[in-house]
C-alpha cells in the first residue's frame, strides 16, 4: 500500500473497481499499511483511504506489567502509558535498565516518531494550538474533520465526555508530547498538502497587486510615474536588494514595484489616491496585511497553517472583485 503514497492517480483508478466489487459481492476490502491514513494524498480516489475504518491491534498485555515494573523500580510513572504500543516496544528494547530520565527520553522519541508520521499538516496544526495558543483543549468544530480520526487513532488526542472538545497530549506519553512535537517540526522537510496551491495563490495575488498599481500610476502620472511615486528610500531599497549600481535608472525596469516587499507595497497603496481609486480601500488593505503573515511563512519555509490556503484564495477573490468593480465603473 505504501507504494501508492507517491501515486495518487492509482488511488483514483482503484476507487471505481473496488466500490463496484463491494456493491456486487457484498464483501469488504481490507487495506493493509504501516503508514497512517494522513500519509496518503487527498484526491478523488482517496476515499479508499479516508472512508475506511481503522483497525488496530489491541494493547499488549506486556505493557501492563512493563510499566508497572518500571514504576516500582524507577519511580517514573507515565500516566496511561499502556495505551502506547510504540512506547512499550521501546521500553522492552532496554530490558528494564532505565532511569527516570531515560523513560522520558524514550517517550519523547516515540512522540516525535508518531507526529512525524502524521505529517506536516498535522504538525503545523498542533503547533498553532499547543505552542501559539497555549492550549491542549480544542473545540471540535476547530479541528479539521479529516484530521479528527487520525489524531484520535494515533493517540495524540481524545474526545471529552460531551464530544465538544478534542483533548490533546494527555494520553500515554504525558509532557513528552511537547518535546516530540518540537523535534518532529525540526525534522519535517516534506512539503505539506496544499503547498503548491498556496504558493500559486500567493504568486497570483502579488502579481495582480503589483500589475494593477503600476497600471493605475501610469494612467494617472505617465510612463515615468516612478519618480513621483517612489520615495528616495524605496528607490535605494530597490537598488540594494537587486544589487544594482548606485546610478542605475529605476525607470528601465518593466515594473519597479516588483522589487518591493509586500509590506512596502501595501504601505505605498495606503498612501496613494490612485490605489484607492481602483478599489484598494482600507478594508481590502487590512486583508492584505493578514496575508502578509501567510506569505512570510511560505517565503521562510515555515509550515503553513491549515486555513492559509483558504484565506489567501479569499483575499485574491476580493482583490479581483474590487478591480472588476472599478472597470465596470469606468
Amino acid at each position: 500500500m505504501e507504494l501508492l503514497i507517491e501515486s495518487p492517480r492509482k488511488l483514483e483508478q482503484l476507487r471505481v473497481p473496488v466500490n463496484e466489487w463491494i456493491d456486487k459481492t457484498g464483501g469488504r476490502a481490507l487495506i493493509l499499511s504501516r503508514q497512517p491514513r494522513s500519509a496518503f494524498p487527498i484526491g478523488d480516489g482517496s476515499s479508499l483511504v479516508i472512508d475506511s475504518t481503522d483497525i488496530h491491534l489491541k494493547s499488549s498485555r506486556f505493557a501492563e506489567w512493563a510499566i508497572a515494573d518500571l514504576e516500582s523500580r524507577n519511580n517514573c510513572k507515565i500516566p496511561d502509558a499502556q495505551q502506547s504500543r510504540g512506547f512499550t516496544q521501546k521500553l522492552h528494547e532496554h530490558e528494564g535498565r532505565l532511569t527516570k530520565r531515560d523513560v522520558y527520553k524514550v517517550a519523547a522519541t516515540v512522540a516525535c516518531q508518531t507526529l512525524y508520521e502524521l505529517g506536516p499538516n498535522y504538525i503545523a496544526w498542533l503547533e498553532e494550538w499547543v505552542i501559539e495558543y497555549h492550549t491542549t483543549e480544542v473545540p471540535i468544530h476547530d479541528v479539521p474533520e479529516w484530521m479528527q480520526g487520525e489524531l484520535i487513532s494515533a493517540g495524540v488526542g481524545r474526545l471529552d465526555l460531551d464530544h465538544r472538545h478534542l483533548i490533546l497530549f494527555d494520553r500515554a506519553l504525558g509532557k513528552s508530547w511537547l518535546d516530540g512535537l518540537q523535534a518532529a517540526s525540526k525534522l519535517c522537510t516534506a512539503p505539506p498538502m496544499g503547498w503548491r496551491e498556496l504558493s500559486a495563490a500567493l504568486f497570483e495575488l502579488e502579481r495582480t497587486i503589483r500589475r494593477s498599481l503600476a497600471f493605475a500610476f501610469e494612467a494617472k502620472l505617465g510612463t515615468k510615474w516612478h519618480g513621483q511615486v517612489l520615495r528616495r528610500e524605496l528607490i535605494e531599497y530597490i537598488r540594494k536588494s537587486a544589487n544594482f549600481s548606485a546610478d542605475f535608472n529605476i525607470g528601465r525596469l518593466s515594473n519597479p514595484l516588483d522589487y518591493l516587499t509586500l509590506g512596502q507595497l501595501i504601505d505605498l497603496a495606503a498612501e496613494r489616491s490612485e490605489a484607492s481609486h481602483i478599489g484598494f480601500d482600507a478594508d481590502l488593505l487590512q486583508e492584505l496585511r493578514r496575508v502578509t503573515r501567510i506569505r512570510n511563512r511560505v517565503v521562510h519555509m515555515r509550515l503553513p497553517k491549515p486555513d492559509d490556503l483558504k484565506a489567501t484564495r479569499t483575499c485574491l477573490r476580493q482583490v479581483k472583485i474590487a478591480l472588476q468593480q472599478h472597470e465596470r465603473e469606468r
